[in-house]
């Protein structure tokens, strides 16, 4: 299943000023709405829970990426992406 959306108000949040403060890294993901060639993996920077599992080879089950606008992407995945 795949997911996209907006995340209201991200410029104020709460989840950019950790992101910002820890100096995550950002990742070579494409926004699908904007023109951003950077995003941050919400997982990466444990922004997600981790209840939603692992694959066998560890892989979450859910990834999401935000960029710096705001804009979020992600997909649950029954099956390992990469193998």
């Amino acid at each position: 299943m795949v997911f996209r959306g907006v995340f209201h108000n991200f410029a104020r949040s709460q989840v950019r000023r950790a992101l910002r403060d820890t100096r995550r890294r950002t990742v070579a993901v494409e926004c699908a709405f904007c023109g951003c060639k950077e995003a941050w993996d919400l997982y990466s920077a444990f922004c997600l829970r981790s209840f939603y599992g692992f694959h066998d080879d560890g892989e979450p089950v859910v990834r999401a990426y935000v960029c710096e606008n705001g804009h979020v992407a992600g997909a649950w995945t029954e099956r390992p992406l990469y193998s």
